[in-house]
């Protein structure tokens, strides 16, 4: 195993990520390196839970959860696209 193999991302753990901790953490986000939208959904979280006992806090949680839904059906995709930044050296792809 080369040591760009071990640092390819696991599709099992960015599901298990974005179940548990994608919807307020956005921590599947950030194990994939997507640091600025990782910490958007992680500070919107955060904005939810403060403001829980708001009445607009419940828009916010829409929004999170519509977001939530719409990745996963783009997670795989996500996945395969930073194994291949990786397997390609981290450059970008130049077709």
């Amino acid at each position: 195993m080369t040591a760009t193999a071990e640092q390819l991302k696991s599709k099992k753990v960015a599901w298990v990520l974005w179940f548990f901790l994608g919807m307020f953490f956005g921590a599947h986000r950030m194990y994939l390196n997507r640091m600025g939208s990782g910490l958007f959904t992680m500070c919107v979280g955060f904005f939810a839970f403060i403001t829980s006992l708001l009445a607009f806090s419940f828009y916010v949680f829409i929004f999170l959860a519509i977001w939530w839904i719409i990745e996963a059906f783009r997670l795989n995709k996500m996945v395969d696209a930073e194994n291949e930044f990786i397997l390609n050296g981290g450059l970008e792809d130049q077709d």
